[in-house]
């Protein structure tokens, strides 16, 4: 009885070992998936990366740019401003001719009728 026990004990702990072996064969096949999933995933990541670099190239330059563009237009500012300034100049020149100018007519139509 002991040899039939004893073999019934080895039959039990083959199957128990075939079983953790196929538990662990599972286990792996598992690891592997996870691992090509991660390898996925950081190829994923560092396309987002590479991505995001480059946005904040084009963020960096549209900046850049943006200040050239504040400072030509605070130039232009300056210059319409002094043409401004210029026809103001103008439109008072030419109020005190026409002033200059009436009086002028009015002296003319004066000395004609005496």
């Amino acid at each position: 009885m002991d040899e039939v026990n004893l073999d019934e004990r080895m039959g039990r702990l083959e199957v128990m070992m075939q079983q953790l072996i196929d538990m662990v064969g599972k286990n792996n096949e598992r690891i592997t998936a996870i691992e090509l999933r991660l390898d996925g995933m950081e190829s994923r990541l560092d396309s987002v990366e590479s991505r995001l670099d480059s946005m904040e190239e084009k963020q960096n330059s549209m900046n850049t740019r943006l200040e050239e563009i504040k400072s030509e237009q605070s130039e232009m500012s300056e210059k319409v401003g002094r043409i401004d300034d210029a026809f103001d100049q103008t439109n008072f020149d030419t109020l005190a001719l026409n002033k200059c100018m009436f009086r002028m007519e009015s002296d003319i139509e004066r000395l004609e009728q005496q």
